[in-house]
């Protein structure tokens, strides 16, 4: 990556304060597949009850995406949750597949 491309990288995703001495590791990359985990938490805080649910995604060992929010549903069941939760980390992985097949 050159000079300029890590400047504009910066100026888009400023660092988190506090953080900057973290880094993000970067690895070169053998396994081109993505893989993704993602998570739900039904009802899990009881002040609110709502859905909180979330993804990450890797390629290889290398953190390309990743989301966590509360979403202002209630879902009826766990396994609800947890199919939207899957939903939403299936749409981010073919659009990050759709990108790099267009790189």
């Amino acid at each position: 990556m050159s000079a300029s491309e890590l400047l504009v990288l910066s100026d888009v995703h400023p660092p988190i304060p506090g953080t900057i001495h973290l880094g993000v590791q970067v690895t070169p990359i053998d396994d081109f597949n993505i893989h993704v985990y993602s998570d739900t938490d039904w009802g899990g805080d009881i002040t609110d009850i709502v859905l909180a649910s979330g993804y990450i995604q890797f390629m290889d060992q290398n953190l390309i995406s990743w989301s966590s929010r509360k979403k202002n549903i209630v879902s009826r069941s766990s396994t609800e949750s947890e199919y939207r939760a899957v939903a939403n980390s299936l749409c981010e992985t073919v659009w990050i597949t759709n990108l790099i097949n267009e790189l």
